[in-house]
């Protein structure tokens, strides 16, 4: 008997297959968070100071403190996050050998990046 499946959003159910697919390549609920992870690997703090720690082995604390960081660089358009996700959307329009030639021609680098102009 399988359990009832999880959700990904408000209303959406994951699909049944999804569990099989997991299993099969090692993944399990119960690896997330990991109990066998010591130390926060951001700050240091250790499991009993902050309770569990994720499955990346950050705290919450410095979980939310790495996301706000990301969203806040997507949003401005600057810094690694952003730079991660321009290559992404490369790599999903233009295929990994185009997205590769422009990663090593550097479009990708901070550099060009703080010397484009700012839009109005």
């Amino acid at each position: 008997m399988s359990a009832p499946p999880r959700k990904l959003s408000v209303g959406v159910p994951t699909p049944p297959a999804l569990g099989k697919v997991w299993q099969a390549l090692g993944y399990s609920l119960a690896s997330m968070p990991r109990a066998d992870y010591v130390c926060c690997k951001e700050c240091g703090r250790s499991r009993e100071e902050v309770g569990m720690l994720s499955c990346t082995r950050l705290c919450g604390d410095c979980a939310m403190r790495r996301l706000a960081e990301n969203v806040v660089g997507i949003h401005a358009k600057r810094g690694p996050a952003f730079e991660r996700r321009r290559y992404g959307i490369a790599l999903r329009e233009f295929g990994p050998r185009v997205a590769l030639a422009l990663k090593q021609a550097g479009v990708f680098d901070g550099a060009l990046l703080d010397e484009a102009p700012e839009r109005p």
